[in-house]
């Protein structure tokens, strides 16, 4: 009677099955890249960046906006990467800025700046 308990624990951790259940998933495309990114000082979001949209995920992963990328602003020869994406570094109203870099067949690098909406802050064709 004394080792029943212990048996008992035995036998049913032997039976136990853990199931693993995702807390979120996230839309998964070709090229798409996901990241935990600080957008602010001490804010952090998840950002999930496609060839022609940005997904801004908020920690308790719901979904904050969607971004698109205007048409003069994606791909090139070589492709087009996010390289920062910030709140008020680029303009103070409190909207998302990114910057993109893409580079040419000719070595050119395109830097541009653009605001949440599509306007562009700054632009270099030769940088």
């Amino acid at each position: 009677m004394k080792y029943f308990l212990p048996v008992f624990l035995l036998l049913f951790a032997l039976s136990a099955r853990a199931q693993i259940t995702l807390e979120h998933t996230y839309p998964n495309s070709d090229g798409a890249e996901f990241g935990l990114v600080e957008v602010d000082s001490g804010v952090w979001k998840y950002v999930q960046n496609t060839l022609d949209t940005i997904r801004i995920y908020n920690l308790d992963h719901s979904l904050e906006r969607i971004i698109a990328i205007p048409p003069f602003g994606r791909g090139t020869d070589f492709g087009t990467f996010i390289v920062l994406i910030a709140k008020k570094l680029f303009n103070m109203d409190g909207s998302y800025g990114y910057l993109l870099w893409s580079a040419d067949s000719t070595g050119h690098n395109i830097l541009r700046i653009f605001k949440e909406d599509g306007t562009v802050l700054f632009g270099c064709e030769n940088c």
